[in-house]
């Protein structure tokens, strides 16, 4: 009895397996299949004038945002696509396959400078934010990065810095999300989901994260206006950790001048030099 018990588990769990490998984005399992040799791509790409670029400029209690360099992207083979290290192919080359982690399961443990516990999390925030396994490494960095500078008088999620003394609050507002770009056009050259083609955003490969959202809508929402306060300082140490801001975003989709400063991703096709 207790055999043929074993037996049955064994045939259920094999049926489910079989299931879930049967809805796995498929995937290149070679990433120079589908990207040619890195290439040099300047300046304007991230650079272009908004609503929020006084902002940018002036930065937050005197503490400015960090200037925008040049960046090297991977030239997707035969793409007419000028931001190559976008291509949903290579983003699926490399995040293709359902495989996800908790960055704050995986987060380290900080202390206060009264020597109490904090909130275990990443960057102190109390919560299960969902990442690709292949991406988990690079956020995890850039959050060591900016304790190893930072971290050592945060209070939970709150942190003291130059350009917020009396303390800056992160609020996760969002990673994983299965969706297209916002704004932007089906097409057949797209990724083929659920039934219809999509540009996917680059939450929808689980390599993206939102914090504040509520105060850092970018110019989106309100033509003319700009809507930031995302402190400078992660801004600086995330991207030197190797991530991009989407403050630094033009002409996302069918948006125009469009800049997203509460959004950092993991695009390993575009690679910032130090």
């Amino acid at each position: 009895m207790l055999f043929s018990l074993l037996i049955l588990i064994a045939i259920i769990v094999l049926l489910y397996t079989s299931k879930s490998t049967s809805t796995t984005i498929s995937t290149s399992s070679n990433v120079s299949d589908i990207v040619g040799s890195p290439i040099s791509y300047s300046g304007d790409f991230s650079c272009q004038p908004s609503e929020c670029e006084d902002q940018i400029k002036t930065g937050i209690n005197n503490t400015p945002y960090p200037g925008c360099n040049s960046l090297v992207q991977i030239n997707e083979t035969g793409a007419s696509n000028p931001k190559a290290c976008d291509y949903w192919k290579v983003q699926q080359a490399y995040f293709g396959t359902e495989d996800y982690v908790d960055l704050s399961a995986l987060s380290k443990e900080g202390k206060s400078s009264r020597g109490e516990k904090i909130i275990d999390g990443f960057l102190g925030m109390d919560v299960d934010i969902e990442v690709h396994r292949n991406a988990a490494s690079a956020f995890l960095k850039a959050e060591e990065d900016f304790n190893k500078q930072y971290g050592s008088t945060r209070q939970g999620s709150t942190y003291f810095l130059p350009s917020y003394p009396s303390g800056y609050t992160f609020e996760f507002s969002g990673s994983i999300n299965k969706r297209a770009i916002r704004g932007s056009s089906s097409n057949t050259d797209g990724l083929l989901y659920e039934g219809e083609y999509i540009t996917p955003s680059n939450h929808f490969w689980g390599v993206a994260i939102d914090l504040n959202s509520s105060t850092n809508k970018g110019n989106r929402e309100t033509p003319g206006q700009c809507s930031i306060d995302i402190p400078p300082e992660i801004v600086k140490v995330f991207e030197s950790s190797g991530l991009r801001w989407g403050g630094r975003y033009f002409n996302d989709g069918d948006l125009k001048n469009y800049m997203d400063p509460m959004h950092f991703e993991y695009v390993p096709g575009c690679i910032r030099p130090n």
